[in-house]
């Protein structure tokens, strides 16, 4: 399969799985997905071979994907990748080489046991987490920002009614416009799919609503037995109505129930786990996952949209 394809398929996974939670399902599947990948390259024997399942992409991959989106124009898009580890420790040659080529990742030696000065200005769940750990943590960043190529009119965003089911409803403000977009029905998903384009035309945001107000559930459903990229054919550029709740959202998640169900359980394994890749053991000492943890935000405006993600991974010796 190609990377795209790829992605879409570990995308599709991880939504069914945080789907079946109550509450809003908010996630970004890049960090998470760029974050295994950098672990995977210190992996070895059955730990690498199930993370290969799981991800399919190289890392030479990731080196081309990086820089296709960070050199977009009229976005503000920026990567980062960290690897703290204990000031006696040093990583695998080859490791570092590979993370800081095909990621361009930052190695930094941290004393665990001491807060820094960024950490109590923080105060987020990655840094309460990674930072309270005691031999190695990975940590992957994301950042977007960009206007829309069509900008919503704020003086037509007024407070209208949002529907949740049949039954709820909460009041939101409500942006209002007609814009000439991609625009489909789909019978298979009996939802209305519309892909907003941000400035540039090379990013865009797509939006799928169902056509009965609790079919959220049946939606999703549907989703899972198609191929994600079916979505985005047929599309004809027509004039729309569009209305758009103005929104911030933000959620930290602890992966690791999500992680293990997806098939990754062997690299939380003490005894299993295998990251001899990663970094000089002493003699009885094994790496293995300790903690995924990720934090997600996304503000939705008028103007255009702005979003980070920060996913983080401690690992331990026993």
């Amino acid at each position: 399969m190609s990377s795209g394809q790829n992605n879409f398929a570990f995308t599709n996974k991880l939504y069914q799985i945080l789907s079946r939670k109550p509450g809003n399902v908010f996630f970004s599947p890049f960090s998470l997905h760029v974050l295994l990948a950098i672990a995977y390259q210190g992996a070895r024997n059955v730990t690498l071979e199930t993370i290969q399942k799981v991800l399919q992409i190289p890392a030479a991959s990731y080196k081309n994907i990086i820089h296709h989106l960070t050199t977009l124009e009229n976005v503000q898009l920026s990567i980062a990748f960290k690897i703290n580890l204990k000031k006696e420790k040093r990583l695998l040659v080859s490791f570092e080489n590979t993370a800081k080529d095909y990621f361009d990742s930052e190695v930094e030696p941290m004393d665990f046991t001491q807060n820094t000065e960024t950490t109590r200005k923080t105060k987020n769940i990655i840094d309460e987490i990674l930072l309270s750990l005691p031999f190695l943590t990975l940590r992957s960043t994301l950042y977007f920002k960009s206007d829309w190529a069509l900008p919503f009119c704020e003086s037509k965003t007024h407070e209208r009614s949002f529907y949740l089911n049949d039954d709820d409803v909460v009041q939101v403000q409500m942006m209002k416009d007609r814009k000439k977009v991609p625009y489909k029905y789909d019978k298979d998903l009996d939802s209305q799919i519309l892909i907003l384009p941000y400035a540039g035309d090379e990013v865009h945001m797509v939006i799928i609503l169902p056509k009965e107000k609790n079919g959220i559930g049946n939606l999703e459903v549907a989703l899972s037995k198609m191929d994600l990229r079916e979505v985005f054919t047929e599309l004809r550029h027509r004039k729309v109505d569009v209305f758009l709740p103005r929104f911030k959202f933000e959620r930290s998640t602890v992966m690791d129930d999500v992680v293990k169900e997806m098939g990754l359980g062997v690299i939380y394994d003490q005894d299993k786990a295998d990251f001899t890749g990663v970094v000089e053991l002493e003699t009885g000492e094994n790496l293995y996952v300790n903690g995924i943890v990720q934090q997600a935000c996304i503000d939705v405006n008028e103007k255009g949209t702005e979003a980070a993600a920060v996913a983080g991974t401690c690992l331990y010796t026993g």
